[in-house]
């Protein structure tokens, strides 16, 4: 992909910024960032790797600083070598790691919903991937619109919708699910009312998230934006 437009856009400083300005919006479990292992990145003042930070939860930390640029240009450059690294060779891929958080006790079994993190830089770089995906940033106005693929997504959804607010990558949930939980209410009492409707049914697709196949949503992520990006740019 190097070269083409789309990398481009994915590894411009300022769509990485954008990815570290928002970052609190994305990271939902601070307990799970990695308090282990150092964070180590390239200084060309002295030409080789030194560690920023002790690890990546203070490194979260020191970045809420949205002003430190010594810290945020030694970050800019890490991320745009680790998306490098993704984006030109597909045998290299990003390192997730899986938790269990206990979801539900029914008929005495035990049901775990899987939490899925990875390094901090890691996740930042993930991040500047899917906003060159949803958005279209215009850095000259300093605007972001939502992008063609993302307008795809239905008018009566309620889920993770993406905030042209760079402060946020998807509106916050608690006010997305205060807006559904309102809107459903009224509906009941325009029904309750009007008598359009005698019965609710209320269904939920058992493990629906873990059921989508990822090699099906590329395929029509690809199929979507041909358009935008050239196909032999995406392959």
């Amino acid at each position: 992909m190097e070269g083409c437009k789309l990398y481009d856009r994915i590894i411009d400083k300022r769509n990485i910024y954008a990815a570290i300005y928002g970052m609190e919006s994305y990271v939902f479990d601070k307990g799970l960032l990695d308090t282990k292992e150092p964070v180590m990145a390239y200084d060309p003042a002295i030409d080789s790797d030194e560690q920023i930070a002790k690890n990546d939860l203070e490194l979260y930390y020191l970045l809420a600083d949205k002003y430190n640029i010594p810290l945020l240009e030694t970050v800019l450059y890490a991320c745009q070598q680790k998306l490098n690294e993704i984006l030109s060779d597909p045998e290299k891929l990003f390192k997730t790691r899986v938790y269990f958080k206990l979801k539900n006790y029914e008929n005495g079994k035990l049901s775990f919903r899987p939490l899925h993190t990875a390094r901090l830089i890691d996740m930042i770089c993930m991040v500047c991937i899917l906003n060159g995906l949803m958005f279209d940033d215009d850095y000259a106005s300093g605007s972001r619109k939502i992008s063609d693929l993302a307008k795809l997504i239905p008018h009566n959804f309620y889920g993770n919708i993406p905030s042209t607010n760079v402060q946020y990558l998807f509106h916050r949930w608690q006010n997305k699910y205060k807006e559904y939980s309102d809107n459903v209410i009224d509906h009941c009492r325009k029904y309750q009312q009007n008598h359009a409707y005698l019965s609710e049914v209320c269904l939920d697709i058992k493990n629906f998230f873990p059921s989508i196949s990822p090699e099906w949503l590329y395929s029509y992520i690809i199929k979507k934006i041909r358009n935008t990006y050239p196909l032999a740019e995406l392959i």
